[in-house]
């Protein structure tokens, strides 16, 4: 009868409830890395702006504009023991549509202008261990994006290899901070290899949303059945100084959990 008692006091109940959720986050289905093998697909569209100078001693700088089609394939299998093995990689053609002078010289650039074709994307793999209150996956990844102005530690290259990374600590189904490093979807909008923000993983709908100065990345995706997730991302960069345009990608996300795929809805 004690027992009973103290459970059913408000504050116990509350605790209990707490204590029940926080349980369920270290899960098989509620952490951001489940248990088992996961395949993420995206595919969508977007734009970009990147300065390139010509080859010589007096080049002249342009700032390009493309058009691109992206996608995306991940995988990744985490073990019961929490280590997890991940491999990805992005596909991002594009046509220029445009090409502006910023800085005038002798030395012009004739190989490249509207109507080329440019490429961007990557493969990366990663190694890491995702617990029921956090996670980190360290690795690398082959990068090609549009123009030198990039990243640390690209520096300066096109194409380059660099470490690529991501974490994420909190309790999923309530809150948890997460960030990356040259992983995810790499595009022609290479202001978002870098990405660090906030998200929420239920049952029935996962969201994120990022925040950096001039950038801004956010998805959601809801559960269509089972094991699969549908969703949107958006991601968006400004405060060019040359031009008030905004550079934007827009993706189509799915999310196959394999292990959940023969269980019974909800």
């Amino acid at each position: 009868m004690r027992a009973r008692t103290c459970l059913s006091s408000p504050l116990s109940q509350l605790a209990l409830g707490a204590a029940v959720l926080l349980a369920s986050s270290s899960g098989h289905a509620a952490t951001p890395a489940p248990e088992g093998l996961e395949t993420q697909l995206a595919f969508g569209a977007g734009s970009w702006r990147a300065r390139s100078a010509a080859d010589g001693e007096d080049p002249i700088t342009y700032l390009y504009t493309g058009v691109e089609t992206v996608f995306f394939v991940g995988l990744r299998q985490r073990f019961e023991s929490g280590l997890s093995l991940s491999g990805e990689t992005s596909l991002a053609p594009s046509v220029l549509v445009g090409r502006d002078i910023v800085s005038a010289g002798s030395t012009a650039d004739g190989d490249r202008g509207p109507g080329s074709f440019d490429f961007s994307g990557d493969l990366a793999l990663r190694v890491g261990w995702h617990g029921g209150f956090g996670g980190l996956e360290l690795g690398g990844a082959l990068v090609e994006v549009p123009g030198p102005e990039v990243l640390l530690p690209l520096a300066g290259k096109e194409r380059s290899l660099v470490p690529s990374a991501q974490a994420w600590v909190g309790a999923p189904q309530v809150l948890y901070a997460w960030g990356r490093l040259y992983a995810g979807p790499i595009s022609g909008l290479k202001e978002t290899t870098l990405m660090a923000g906030l998200g929420h993983n239920g049952e029935l709908f996962r969201t994120e949303a990022g925040f950096l100065p001039e950038v801004a990345n956010v998805s959601f995706d809801f559960k269509a059945r089972p094991g699969v997730r549908i969703g949107l991302d958006g991601a968006a960069a400004w405060g060019d100084e040359d031009t008030a345009k905004v550079d934007w990608r827009g993706l189509l996300r799915i999310h196959i959990e394999h292990s959940k795929l023969g269980e019974g809805l909800y």
